[in-house]
């Protein structure tokens, strides 16, 4: 490695250091550089493109359009200009105040409007060149747009997380959104089917500690949202091994039956999160049998369903995974 390093040092020494090459390298330079300025100095005619924004929207109103629109500007004017005028239409926009110029309803639909370009703008526009630019044309002429009814809806946020957690780590409890909803503001034909909106996909690796996140909303397109982040807050703490014994009930028993289960108590053991440890108890869980599959199967052991458990425990298992029954009719007393 230390070899090819010094022979390439060897070689831009004996090619680049030795002076008739550096002399020439710098004729060339300097040449280049008079080129440059000879033809940046020349008139060109080249097309601007700026971007149309829009202010001051009539209340109850709301700007819809599919396209960007852009205004095409020919000029013709030295290479200097070209280039900080491109710059300059790169970096900004041209902005109508429909305070100024209300809109002008078009004959095709009821919510399209027209605004003409030439009148209004073209002072605007000549404004942004120097005295010797000559402006060409302006295209297009007329600029369509449409104005729906628009809609304020207030919607739930959903935050769309993929959480890779460390071994023996685990969400504990339920996230927390702030703001859980926000407003979202709309043409009425898309603000009424939008249930809610979601954030920016996030993955998390290797959790083993509380995650607190900003979270950036999706926007729909055209509307507007109250706002345009979210902060969550995930649970998350180390797991520890739990059991707690549970009685065995029956399900869509006959009244005229009783049933006894063997055991009548079962053990369920998962994992939990040490702050939730203590909190458990067994009124927490259910765990039955089904009388209908007895009656389907005729089956002396019987698997036990858990029809009732709390969020957040992981790895849960019953011991014994079946029980034994005794089915027996009431007895009638006259």
């Amino acid at each position: 490695m230390l070899n090819s390093i010094k022979n390439i040092y060897s070689f831009f020494h004996r090619y680049f250091f030795n002076e008739k090459i550096s002399g020439f390298i710098l004729f060339l330079i300097i040449a280049a550089i008079f080129w440059s300025l000879n033809a940046l100095s020349k008139s060109y005619t080249t097309v601007l493109k700026y971007p149309i924004d829009f202010k001051n929207i009539p209340a109850g109103k709301i700007l819809v359009s599919d396209d960007l629109n852009l205004l095409n500007v020919k000029i013709t004017c030295t290479g200097h200009n070209i280039i900080q005028y491109k710059i300059n239409a790169a970096l900004s926009s041209l902005t109508i105040d429909l305070a100024h110029y209300p809109p002008q309803q078009a004959i095709s639909s009821s919510n399209d409007y027209f605004f003409s370009v030439i009148n209004p703008l073209h002072k605007k526009i000549s404004e942004l060149f120097h005295d010797e630019t000559i402006l060409v044309s302006i295209h297009p002429d007329t600029i369509y747009y449409t104005l729906n009814e628009s809609r304020s809806r207030k919607v739930p946020v959903i935050a769309k997380l993929r959480i890779n957690y460390q071994k023996f780590f685990a969400q504990s409890s339920d996230l927390t959104l702030e703001p859980d909803s926000i407003f979202i503001v709309g043409p009425c034909s898309i603000a009424d089917t939008i249930s809610a909106i979601l954030s920016e996909s996030s993955t998390i690796n290797n959790a083993n500690d509380t995650i607190f996140l900003k979270l950036k909303l999706q926007q729909p397109p055209h509307t507007a949202l109250s706002q345009q982040t979210i902060q969550c807050i995930i649970p998350v703490d180390r797991l520890t091994e739990k059991t707690i014994e549970v009685p065995v009930t029956c399900i869509h028993l006959s009244d005229s039956l009783v049933l006894k289960t063997f055991p009548g108590k079962v053990q369920i053991t998962f994992l939990v999160a040490l702050n939730q440890f203590s909190k458990l108890k067994p009124s927490d869980f259910k765990v039955f049998i089904n009388y209908d599959s007895i009656k389907k199967t005729g089956n002396k052991s019987q698997k036990l369903i858990v029809s009732k458990k709390p969020n957040y425990i992981y790895n849960l298992t019953l011991n014994p995974p079946t029980v034994e029954y005794l089915l027996e009719h009431k007895k009638r007393y006259r």
